[in-house]
């Protein structure tokens, strides 16, 4: 049933057939993960949309996503879309090491520790410019941080640099910084921080370089036709390594089925997120593949206890939804053993996971018991669910599954789906229902995770507990790695008990892709055409 945009579920029940018989069709199992590791022995073909030379240059590689951009310049909004693209125009000052199991490593600069709370940021080597000839320098970096740290500017990235409060040009390439008290994950923060071109922004102001981006990545900016497309072309000049890639275009294709039947008419190249029942067509096509890693992003369900009258504020309520949902059923249903089930907000394959949580059982009974003992008449009470249609793997189905479950409990729950956009203000600006589903990571580590999702000052955060936010800030400036730990641990058993989420999976990044090119999925989702090369 709809109403004015809102659908609302009368189910009384999730339907464990109907689940099941998806995953059936899927043909999912213990030997899912099987039949990913054999895709690549599909038969490999060019394809007629991708021109290559002898030296294996890719004439053009097209990329399809859900979603447009929000804006082309960094360091201003957090989100994984616009992430992806503005890192093919800029650089980050560090960045996750594949050689080093994914530790932080040097980038664009090298972090030093001068003691704990100072620090030197040093351009790895001289003679690194932006497109428009500007070099990249300490007052570039600075310039970046500035930027974030503008309460004019509104950046998502703001509480992330707060700890900085000194900067200084210590030589040309070095800029040294001084936080307010130690700030173990400096260089890991650094990796999402982008230097700007001082004299460009001073000239032409943030506005102008959100649509006319100049960075010092590997391609540059040529083209952004709104809801449409983004196309970048090849750097020759790019200081890390050579890009084989003369052109990129970013096309958005709302519909996760007609991102498939791209990939399949060989009009794009490399698409995410490939449901579980295409990967036989897309392995079976001749000219491409699936390459598939497990993701350290995950999917919750935010319960809203900060912000006055919503029904989530008892914690029994919270309880009841994280009892009353079958998680293990749904997530079977769309992944199969793909996704893992979470505990909690981080993914089970961090080393700072706690490791003695693990998921609420599904007891619905239970759940009924906790309802009553609040006293709370829910009959006439409607809670509204926000969720994205599209953004995420099933995101739309999930919360209707959600939704029926807590049905059944006793909760009238109605959905909102939004587009993409509209969903991030709604969440950022507090004007969702009680309960919005969201996304996060990829994030190996808690204090790149805990603090934004548990905090409730944060962008994205729907949830607040003083106990969980004075273990969190304890952690984040404590520089023993063990004692940290022990404060990471605490604090996700106290979000745990609480129920501060509806924990839902870690999603399994899924990628189809064409023959045509040589790349591999990463652990931390890293889409990146700056080191891809044909193949034959």
């Amino acid at each position: 049933m709809k109403k004015n945009g809102i659908h609302t579920i009368r189910s009384t029940e999730t339907n464990r057939r109907q689940f099941m018989k998806l995953a059936g069709a899927a043909g999912l199992g213990t030997s899912a993960l099987g039949g990913l590791a054999s895709a690549d022995a599909a038969p490999k073909s060019a394809g007629p949309a991708v021109v290559r030379s002898a030296q294996q240059t890719i004439d053009k590689i097209v990329i399809g996503y859900p979603v447009d951009t929000r804006t082309l310049l960094p360091n201003a909004i957090n989100d994984a879309t616009t992430t992806s693209i503005i890192d093919h125009l800029f650089d980050p000052i560090t960045r996750l090491d594949p050689a080093s199991n994914y530790l932080i490593g040097p980038w664009l600069a090298d972090v030093v520790s001068v003691d704990d709370v100072t620090w030197d940021i040093t351009v790895v080597q001289e003679g690194i410019t932006f497109h428009n000839g500007e070099p990249v320098d300490a007052e570039s970096i600075k310039a970046g941080i500035d930027y974030a740290l503008d309460p004019a500017h509104e950046s998502h990235y703001l509480a992330r640099y707060e700890p900085i409060v000194e900067m200084s040009i210590e030589s040309p390439l070095t800029l040294r910084v001084v936080t307010n008290g130690p700030f173990p994950d400096l260089p890991g923060r650094l990796a999402q921080l982008y230097p700007l071109p001082p004299k460009l922004l001073a000239e032409q102001g943030p506005e102008y370089l959100a649509s006319n981006p100049v960075g010092c990545g590997p391609f540059k900016f040529k083209e952004w036709s709104r809801d449409e497309r983004v196309v970048l072309e090849r750097n020759p000049d790019y200081w890390h390594n050579t890009v084989h890639v003369n052109e990129v275009e970013f096309r958005t294709i709302p519909e996760g089925a007609s991102r498939i039947a791209a990939l399949l008419n060989e009009e794009i190249h490399l698409v995410r997120d490939v449901p579980m029942e295409m990967i036989d067509p897309v392995t079976s096509s001749g000219h491409s593949r699936i390459e598939a890693i497990p993701s350290a992003r995950t999917n919750y369900v935010a319960l809203v206890n900060n912000r006055e009258g919503s029904l989530m504020a008892d914690p029994r309520v919270r309880q009841a939804v994280n009892y009353g949902v079958n998680i293990q059923v749904i997530t079977e249903s769309f992944f199969g053993d793909l996704a893992p089930r979470l505990a909690g907000i981080m993914p089970s394959n961090s080393p700072e996971f706690n490791t003695e949580l693990t998921p609420y059982p599904y007891d619905p009974d239970l759940a009924r018991e906790l309802l009553a003992e609040t006293g709370i008449d829910f009959s006439n009470q409607t809670i509204v669910l926000d969720s994205p249609n599209g953004r995420y793997p099933m995101d739309a189905d999930a919360a209707v599954g959600i939704a029926a479950d807590l049905q059944n409990i006793g909760l009238n729950v109605e959905v909102q789906f939004n587009e993409w956009g509209n969903h991030l203000e709604k969440v950022s600006n507090r004007q969702t229902g009680d309960m919005f589903l969201f996304g996060w990571g990829p994030s190996m580590d808690c204090i790149n995770t805990l603090p934004f999702v548990y905090k409730a000052d944060a962008t994205y955060s729907g949830y607040s507990n003083p106990e969980v936010e004075d273990a969190i800030n304890e952690a984040m400036v404590t520089m023993d790695a063990e004692a940290r730990q022990n404060l990471w641990n605490e604090a996700q058993r106290l979000a745990f008990e609480d129920a501060a989420i509806l924990g839902l999976w870690q999603r399994p990044a899924v990628y189809g892709v064409s023959n045509a090119i040589k790349w591999e999925a990463r652990v931390d989702d890293l889409l990146w055409m700056g080191d891809v090369e044909g193949q034959s």
